[in-house]
């Protein structure tokens, strides 16, 4: 798995859409602050698909209390769900936010809590995606 950079017109776009504080550059750190505002999560996401720069997305929530994570659960599915590029879910402080995890998963997208299988398991999506999309 590779993570190019992203162009300057990527990351000013990203920038835009993106607190003064968080970073553009791939991984792109949307910092917590932006879960505030969760459709800007899904305007960055357009922006990378529409850029042809990736081809693959991973969304990565930190610790957040229950109905915040239920509600992030929601639109992620729904940002994945519309997304033109293979995505899946690495919520890496996932015993804290298992409810909403389990919720992702039942929509069929995967959602992890552990780093050793995440790249396995992206690629496998990447893979599935591609099938789909033939």
């Amino acid at each position: 798995m590779k993570v190019p950079d992203l162009s300057d017109d990527v990351r000013n776009a990203v920038m835009s859409k993106i607190p003064d504080f968080a970073s553009p550059r791939n991984p792109i750190d949307v910092t917590a602050h932006i879960l505030r505002t969760i459709e800007k999560v899904a305007e960055v996401g357009e922006i990378l698909e529409k850029s042809g720069e990736v081809d693959a997305m991973i969304l990565a929530p930190t610790t957040i209390e229950r109905s915040a994570s239920l509600a992030i659960a929601k639109d992620f599915i729904d940002i994945i769900h519309k997304s033109k590029i293979p995505a899946l879910v690495h919520w890496y402080t996932g015993s804290t936010n298992m409810e909403a995890i389990r919720m992702i998963r039942d929509a069929g997208i995967p959602a992890f809590t552990e780093y050793d299988s995440i790249g396995r398991a992206f690629k496998r999506r990447k893979e599935y995606f591609n099938m789909l999309n033939k």
